[in-house]
């Protein structure tokens, strides 16, 4: 599920984990889970009055960015500044999926597929 989400300006990138900010009124780079959060599915798109709009993935499968290298196995999806790492043990906001046999690594930066819940 998406939802068109505004944000201040068109500096958010494809895969970055986003929450809503209630002061400005716009959805911003999560710096963890502690709030609702989605994921950046598309580019940014300017309407006609001049504001940025973004669409939002909030549940099932999307592309993140990583935080740090993913180990293969994946793991519980965390997050820390509007970007995903895995934790083996502690539950998160949803999971990092495990590597498909072709990759043998997925650096910092890197868009890992995530499942969102």
């Amino acid at each position: 599920m998406y939802v068109n989400c505004p944000i201040q300006e068109n500096n958010l990138s494809i895969g970055t984990i986003v929450t809503y900010d209630s002061n400005s009124g716009y959805w911003i780079s999560a710096v963890n889970m502690n709030s609702v959060v989605g994921c950046i599915t598309r580019e940014a798109h300017q309407d006609e009055n001049g504001a940025w709009w973004v669409q939002v993935t909030f549940t099932g499968e999307c592309h993140a960015l990583a935080a740090q290298s993913i180990p293969r196995e994946g793991g519980f999806m965390m997050v820390s500044n509007g970007r995903v790492y895995a934790n083996p043990t502690e539950s998160g906001c949803g999971i990092i999926s495990p590597a498909i046999p072709q990759q043998l690594e997925r650096p910092e930066g890197a868009l890992v597929m995530v499942s969102l819940r």
